[in-house]
Formats: C-alpha cells, sequence, structure tokens
C-alpha cells in the first residue's frame, strides 16, 4: 500500500509558527506582537441638530365687548386711585412710635425713615422698613406748597383695629397753590394692598385686590374753572383685571376742558394688555366720549370702541 510522504518535523513547526503568527496578527494587532495603544481621542461626535420650534399661532384677538369692558374697568381703576390717600394713612402711621418701635430717625431731605418688626403696647405694628415725608404748607421760593410727599417703602403697617396697609413701591406728591389756580404732580410705582378690619382705619376701596401702578399725574385747576391733566403709564392688578385683560396703560395721555362749562377733549392713545401677552392700542384725538378704532395685536383694526374719559377731570372730587 502506498503512503503519503511524511513531513519531517521541522517542516511541521514551521507550518504551525506560521498559522499562530498569522493568528496573532488578527488578535493582537500586528506580526510583532506589539499591543495597540488608545490614543485617547475619541471619535468626533456629531453636533446636535439645530431646533426648529413649531411656528406659533397668535392668539385670537378678544371681543370687542370684552375689550370695551376692560376699557371701563381700566379706566375706572386709574379714577379712583388717590396717590394722597397712601401719603396720609403712612404719616398716622408713624406718627405712634414706642420708644425703639419702629424706631424712628431722621433720613434724606425731609424724610423720616426705620426699619423693624414690632409691636407698640398700643397695638400699632411695623414690619420692613420705609422712608417717608409728609408735609403741609411749605414756602418754597415764594411759592406756597400745599401739600408735599415722597415715600420708598416695603413694608406693613397694621392698625391696632387689625386693618393692614400694605406698600411695596415708591410715591411723590406735590399740590402747588398759587393767584392763578392749583397744580398738581404725583407718581406711584409699586403695588399696595389694604387690609380692611371690622374697626375702621381707613377707606381705601381702590387698594382692594393690592393692584399695581407705575403711573404718573400731572394736572391744573384754573381759578376760571378751566383744568386740565396728564396721564403716562397705568394699572394692573386689582379692579384694573377683567374677563381676558390685565390692565390699562395710558400713552401721552391728556384730557382737558377750557371753563367748567366747556367741553372735555382727550389727546394721546390707551393701551390695553392682554392676559396671553396680546396688546390692543386705541388712539385719541377729539371729544373725551368719542368712539375710536381699536387696534388689534397684529396693528389691524377689530372694530370701535367708546370709552368715557371725562370722569379723569371729575368734579369736586380731585386725585389730590
Amino acid at each position: 500500500m502506498s503512503r503519503r510522504p511524511w513531513l519531517g518535523l521541522p517542516a511541521a513547526l514551521a507550518l504551525i509558527g506560521c498559522a499562530g503568527a498569522e493568528q496573532k496578527d488578527v488578535s493582537e494587532g500586528g506580526s510583532d506582537g506589539a499591543v495597540p495603544q488608545d490614543s485617547g481621542e475619541a471619535e468626533p461626535a456629531a453636533g446636535p441638530s439645530a431646533y426648529e420650534a413649531p411656528a406659533a399661532e397668535a392668539p385670537a384677538p378678544l371681543s370687542l365687548d370684552v375689550l370695551q369692558m376692560g376699557l371701563d374697568r381700566g379706566l375706572s381703576a386709574i379714577v379712583s386711585a388717590r396717590p394722597a390717600e397712601l401719603h396720609a394713612a403712612q404719616h398716622d402711621a408713624m406718627a405712634h412710635p414706642e420708644g425703639p418701635c419702629p424706631g424712628l430717625f431722621a433720613s434724606v431731605g425731609f424724610t423720616t425713615a426705620w426699619s423693624n418688626d414690632c409691636a407698640t403696647r398700643a397695638g400699632w405694628a411695623f414690619s420692613g422698613r420705609a422712608q417717608a415725608a409728609w408735609l403741609s404748607n411749605l414756602t418754597v421760593d415764594g411759592v406756597l406748597v400745599r401739600q408735599y410727599g415722597e415715600f420708598i417703602t416695603t413694608a406693613t403697617y397694621t392698625h391696632p383695629g387689625g386693618a393692614a396697609l400694605q406698600l411695596d413701591g415708591r410715591g411723590e406728591l406735590r399740590l402747588v397753590e398759587g393767584a392763578a389756580g392749583s397744580s398738581y404732580a404725583a407718581s406711584l410705582v409699586g403695588t399696595f394692598g389694604y387690609t380692611p378690619s371690622a374697626t375702621a382705619w381707613r377707606s381705601l376701596p381702590w387698594l382692594e385686590g393690592a393692584p399695581s401702578f407705575s403711573l404718573s399725574w400731572q394736572g391744573e385747576d384754573a381759578v376760571g374753572g378751566g383744568r386740565w391733566l396728564e396721564l403716562e403709564g397705568g394699572s394692573s392688578g386689582g379692579d384694573a383685571v377683567s374677563e381676558g385683560i390685565l390692565g390699562l396703560r395710558a400713552e401721552g395721555l391728556r384730557v382737558e376742558r377750557a371753563g367748567p362749562d366747556g367741553d372735555c377733549s382727550a389727546t394721546g392713545a390707551l393701551a390695553l394688555l392682554g392676559e396671553r401677552g396680546d396688546r390692543y392700542r386705541l388712539a385719541l384725538d377729539g371729544p373725551c366720549e368719542a368712539c375710536g378704532p381699536l387696534l388689534g395685536p397684529d396693528g389691524a383694526a377689530l372694530g370701535e370702541v367708546c370709552p368715557d374719559l371725562s370722569p379723569l377731570l371729575g368734579g369736586e372730587e380731585r386725585p389730590w
């Protein structure tokens, strides 16, 4: 029987070595047996893809009935505001100190200040800090300043009967009287509230709901009966809120009447702020009780609204 030639031992070992070398190349990275080292550099990652926000739909405009109600409520809130009452109420509370409570001290200009959290034996309570002045009948450079007030306050004043006045902001007021009549300037910036009690201290219904103001008044009452009032800024919260509306803003608004029997006219603009961030604007240039086109958030006319601005000039009752 024939036999296949036998491979000698050296040839067999050579074949085994070649097979091992080929296996090492695959498993260890090279025929020289060296193990490849990690360079520490990661493969560059793909950057984040750009975010494409879904197209936002503009809120549908509010109805004219809702907007008319917003104008009426906003104007009523501004008409009812009485800045002088905040100055007077704060002055009244600060007139009841006891020893270190609240610890009054002279501050900048005419103001008196305090910073405390305390109560007197009579029941007055003070919490926070304040700097205020409320002065009457000053003569400055020959001009009679009938009333002067200023405050910058973050405080709560509590009456012994339980009523509490909360002030978080600042205010200024000046009433000047002369031969030609009286002129008035005031401003309120901040949030102000009043919590009444069964025992009356002050009647401040215009502070119900803690409204916020960023509003300035400037006006004049002439001896002959003429009046004008300029408003810049507005009110939100409290009585200024109505369905879908957060507040009302006056933009360069001026209302005036030439005499006691004269017609009331208005110039400037009113702007309503919707609760969804939408704004509505009414330009004024004519009688105080005229109708005009209200512009929506996109500037398009929505229809006519009819505000009554004559209460801003009032009767005998004035903001001062």
